[in-house]
């Protein structure tokens, strides 16, 4: 049986004490989402923080609809984190933004059309 993803995009933001920029890139990333045409799910994965990176995000659980939290019990490096999230992430395309969004989220419209166009 073939597997049909669930969602066209896939949004891996690893974390690791986001605690203080987490909030406002979820506000950001769903606000951005809201905007567009194409279904999504954002995955955080806490790769072991010890600040309140985990009740950050827990306070987003009820107002995005589909996000996922995954939590490292300890630091396994960002490349770890990805790769977890990548591993659960149910997208046709996958992308993944540090918490920070140093290149901003708006970009990911254009980064899906060009797939959708069959873009590498």
């Amino acid at each position: 049986m073939e597997h049909r993803p669930s969602f066209e995009v896939s949004l891996v933001i690893p974390a690791y004490n986001e605690e203080r920029r987490l909030g406002r890139a979820l506000e950001g990333v769903f606000s951005f989402f809201r905007g567009c045409d194409f279904s999504y799910e954002i995955i955080v994965v806490d790769d072991g923080s010890c600040d309140g990176t985990e009740r950050v995000a827990d306070e987003f659980k009820n107002t995005i609809p589909f996000l996922t939290y995954i939590k490292h019990e300890r630091n396994l490096g960002k490349a770890e984190a990805v790769r977890k999230g990548i591993l659960v992430a149910q997208g046709e395309y996958i992308c993944f933004s540090d918490a920070d969004f140093s290149t901003p989220v708006h970009y990911l419209r254009e980064v899906v059309a060009g797939l959708k166009r069959g873009a590498d």
